[in-house]
């Protein structure tokens, strides 16, 4: 069992040290994904970052794409846990969510596109906890899910500093009511971390 974990902990440590070497080519594929839909240009990407296909081919995680203009939120979708065949096509497909079909927000115009900035956050280590002091805003996201109701919150977000309003936010995405007493009796509460580029 312990070998099993230190496997899964150099994995993910291969996983982020490849993230990492290749974030600004990441970034930029997830910005010209959403270049590619507004001009409506096909395969284009897939040509230009082969070498990306090719190097990530055979890694699969969650990824939470968000864009900004002048720091601003512009649009944020992602998956907990992969829908694609592989870490690209789940950059490519989540960066035009959050572009075009993010409720919150207008679909980004063609006119706003140059002043597009964007973060990727790739979820790992993915965990149930019973107990809300293994929560930290700072170092992890959580998860809260009641039958099919499920909310979602990114860690490290700079305006939520303490565990309550991050559990607050969370489950109000949910559509739940946060009910401090309750909250592991009618609850599964899960966090997780991000690799954030």
């Amino acid at each position: 069992m312990e070998n099993n974990k230190e496997e899964e902990i150099q994995k993910i440590d291969t996983v982020k040290q490849k993230i990492l070497n290749y974030s600004k080519e990441l970034k930029q594929l997830s910005l010209e994904a959403v270049y590619s839909k507004l001009r409506d240009i096909k395969d284009n990407i897939n040509q230009k970052y082969s070498f990306l296909f090719k190097e990530f081919k055979d890694i699969k995680l969650g990824c939470f794409v968000s864009f900004y203009i002048n720091d601003n939120l512009r649009g944020c979708i992602g998956t907990i846990e992969p829908v694609f065949d592989n870490l690209i096509l789940e950059i490519i497909n989540n960066s035009i969510s959050a572009a075009f079909k993010d409720p919150r927000f207008e679909s980004i115009s063609l006119k706003e596109y140059p002043y597009l900035k964007n973060k990727i956050d790739f979820i790992i280590n993915i965990e149930k906890i019973n107990d809300i002091s293994k929560l930290n805003p700072k170092e992890y996201g959580i998860i809260v899910k009641k039958g099919d109701k499920k909310g979602v919150l990114l860690p490290d977000i700079p305006t939520i500093n303490t565990i309550e309003k991050q559990l607050e936010i969370t489950f109000n995405k949910a559509g739940l009511k946060y009910n401090k007493e309750n909250l592991f009796k009618e609850n599964e509460i899960y966090r997780f971390q991000v690799i954030r580029i």
